[in-house]
């Protein structure tokens, strides 16, 4: 091939690449360090809110009412969802003594029921699963107090900011859960309910996708997650969201499972090709309020992921990759760095597969997080 068509067909491809990354962005929202991420947590049956007692759990406040049948600190309505690892709650005298996740009359989670595969050795236990988290926007831990606040009619529901999708738009969601038939009974994909305002059809559970005014059931996805794989790693799932190219949406979780033991806890979730609508690129600096370094995206991958992190001043920073022995193996930035937000792809098409962690420096801020190259 002639070396001035090769030049030119390379430089069209890298402006191609550029402009592409120009109007495409990947929205993440991994509930670490207890992140919202803005996300409104909410049931159809909420309860009037009850004074906390330290010896009842401390779920007062979240679930509401204790059992009007008499029995302390059951819970009867309320919100399941909490944000933080499944041992959020443990040490705490648990409301309801039933399960095997109570020693010595203390909620403890152990190796009894294990679907986050932590429970090795003695607690506390290290919930890091193979996608280098440990925190979950769940309806799992407050489920330890019975399964009265689990009603299917009580329908949880957690809703996103608003996104815009752009073209090739798709939805990942990596989650654990508790939702097989025998548990969950029926599991369909989030179906409104006509005779509940703002309810999901009994035994639906996972991702709506709704217009942004929230009136419309735009498309949906199963979560029928169990528990980690055999590298710790929950389960991914993917929504194909290209048809709703240019449209405002909003995101809800839902778990409505029929099971009182059924329950969601969601690792992760992405959105490719999307941005919020409420903020732009240029602004996106003004809108920094920590220093911040995200769970790399996808993880596990193969070669390529990208990482994104987020400083308050312009600084020199430095994001290195580390082996399993703290060995330095890649240098993917080493120069000065306006604040705001900021993406990195790491390539490791070169690299063998295991656990790496990437760190970034800026200033005197440093953070480390860990991730998984699959071969």
């Amino acid at each position: 091939m002639n070396m001035r068509k090769t030049l030119g067909t390379l430089v069209t491809m890298l402006l191609l690449m550029s402009l592409n990354l120009a109007v495409a962005d990947t929205i993440s929202w991994d509930f670490e360090d207890g992140n919202d991420h803005g996300f409104t947590l909410h049931c159809v049956l909420p309860a009037e809110p009850a004074p906390d007692d330290p010896d009842i759990a401390g779920d007062e406040s979240i679930t509401g009412v204790v059992d009007p049948s008499g029995e302390v600190g059951l819970p009867t309505e309320g919100v399941a969802w909490t944000i933080g690892p499944p041992d959020q709650f443990d040490e705490q005298f648990p409301a309801v003594i039933e399960g095997c996740h109570v020693v010595d009359d203390l909620l403890q989670y152990g190796p009894c029921n294990d679907p986050f595969g932590a429970a090795e050795g003695d607690p506390p236990y290290d919930f890091t699963n193979g996608r280098g988290q440990s925190s979950y926007l769940n309806t799992y831990n407050l489920n330890q107090w019975g399964d009265v606040l689990h009603l299917a009619t009580n329908d949880q529901i957690a809703t996103s900011p608003t996104v815009l999708l752009g073209e090739g738009a798709e939805l990942t969601v990596w989650a654990v859960g508790n939702t097989t038939a025998s548990w969950a009974g029926t599991r369909i994909a989030p179906e409104f309910d006509m005779a509940i305002e703002d309810g999901y059809v009994d035994g639906s559970g996972g991702i709506a996708i709704l217009s942004a005014t929230g009136d419309e059931l735009l498309a949906s996805l199963l979560i029928a997650a169990e528990g980690v794989d055999s590298t710790k790693s929950p389960k991914a799932f993917t929504l194909d969201l290209s048809e709703f190219a240019g449209m405002e949406v909003i995101v809800e979780v839902v778990d409505a499972f029929e099971g009182g033991w059924g329950w969601l806890a969601i690792d992760e979730i992405q959105i490719t090709n999307t941005t919020d609508p409420n903020s732009t690129v240029e602004t996106k600096s003004t809108l920094v309020n920590k220093f911040h370094l995200a769970q790399n995206y996808p993880n596990p991958f193969n070669p390529c992921t990208n990482i994104e992190f987020q400083i308050l001043q312009e600084g020199h920073v430095t994001l290195s990759v580390f082996n399993t022995l703290g060995q330095p193996v890649a240098t993917l930035l080493d120069q000065e760095v306006k604040s705001g937000t900021h993406h990195v792809t790491f390539n490791a098409a070169n690299f063998p597969a295991g656990i790496y962690y990437y760190r970034v420096q800026a200033n005197s801020d440093s953070q480390v997080k860990k991730m998984m190259l699959l071969k």
